[in-house]
């Protein structure tokens, strides 16, 4: 025996933009028990209510304004859980589906707001040096920069040209000069 079920919910939603709001959602769907021992009547608008409610949950990153691309997760969803129960679904409509009431009004204030701007970082400008005040105790003397490097031109082991590091590229012999 076919039912037809009249549903409508309101479902908590985490969007993009507007992170938590509530959407209207709603619709028929047309069901039919798979055994005579199941019960059609038995499945109620709460059962779908349900699981409606589970779908969306499992739907992340998203705007409401996409929702309807997830019909087919929650039709999915719905059915999973009626055959579970041995009822078949045979087919679902969806109604426009909608922010709620209060949604709609945070919705329309976060849009009203205006943007913060974000200033684009100021170009750091050189310094210059500043001579110390007499207020001002000099500062601690600085550890001593490591000496430069005397490197050889050539390698004194294979004679190949030096190339600026401290060890020979081509044998392996040190490059520093004793």
């Amino acid at each position: 025996m076919q039912q037809d079920i009249r549903f409508s919910t309101v479902v908590p939603f985490e969007d993009t933009k507007y992170r938590f709001i509530y959407l209207n959602i709603g619709g028929n769907m047309t069901i039919e028990a798979d055994d005579s021992n199941t019960a059609a009547a038995s499945i109620s608008e709460n059962t779908a209510k349900m699981a409606i409610n589970d779908a969306v949950m499992g739907i992340k990153n998203e705007s409401y304004e996409n929702f309807a691309s997830h019909n087919g997760a929650i039709v999915e969803a719905l059915n999973n859980n009626l055959r579970a129960k041995n009822i078949t679904l045979l087919s679902i409509s969806f109604d426009a589906v909608t922010p709620d009431e209060q949604s709609q009004a945070r919705m329309k204030q976060i849009d009203s707001q205006p943007a913060i701007p974000v200033a684009p970082a100021a170009p750091v400008a050189p310094t210059s040096p500043v001579a110390p005040s007499a207020s001002v105790a000099p500062a601690a003397p600085s550890a001593p920069a490591a000496p430069a490097l005397n490197l050889m031109k050539f390698c004194g082991q294979c004679g190949a040209p030096g190339n600026g590091k401290k060890f020979c590229t081509n044998c392996g012999n040190s490059l520093i000069k004793a």
